[in-house]
């Protein structure tokens, strides 16, 4: 993310994110007068203590955890660095330990709990990022079961995978642009 390797979630620090230095992906190093281009480290100023599940990359960095979803980047349009970084919280909904798919400008990933598929995307006007539901008229689908795992098959016709507990695979059609989204059962 911004010329820096990113990690994030360790077992003794599971709310904290590192970022090498600018262009030099094996350093984590920082000097004693900070410079724009050292190593950043930062703990999400979570009020609960939640582990980084995943990172996804757009303008801003979003981190998700299982009862929320963080932006990070730099304050307004200046560079990334480690006094310029920037924490803010996007959404309270949280996600589950399975990596999300990005559509787009708009990441699809699980909410914590296992049932619920959401979308969060940019909105101008709102100056957030903002999840709207996916499963809302295919509840039955997921009622009593959770995702394990979630998958992106661009061509030939954009369809988004989710593997259910007990081995059934569903399939949803999403073309946001068309007002299009559909859900299928499919038996393995």
């Amino acid at each position: 993310y911004k010329d820096r390797l990113t990690f994030a979630s360790t077992p003794s620090e599971p709310q904290t994110y590192w970022m090498t230095k600018t262009g030099n992906y094996y350093s984590f190093n920082r000097n004693i007068s900070l410079l724009d281009d050292d190593s950043i480290t930062n703990p999400l100023p979570s009020r609960q203590l939640n582990a980084i599940n995943s990172l996804v990359a757009f303008k801003k960095l979003l981190a998700f955890t299982s009862s929320s979803n963080w932006s990070i980047g730099p304050i307004d349009t200046t560079a990334l660095t480690p006094t310029s970084v920037n924490t803010d919280i996007e959404e309270y909904t949280g996600s589950a330990n399975i990596n999300p798919v990005v559509l787009g400008n708009e990441v699809i990933f699980n909410e914590f709990g296992g049932e619920i598929i959401t979308s969060s995307g940019y909105q101008l006007d709102r100056d957030s990022f903002v999840g709207s539901e996916l499963n809302v008229l295919a509840r039955h689908l997921f009622e009593g079961y959770t995702i394990k795992k979630l998958a992106y098959q661009r061509k030939p016709n954009g369809i988004v995978w989710a593997l259910r507990s007990d081995g059934v695979l569903l399939s949803m059609t999403y073309l946001r642009e068309q007002n299009v989204l559909a859900w299928a059962r499919h038996d393995t």
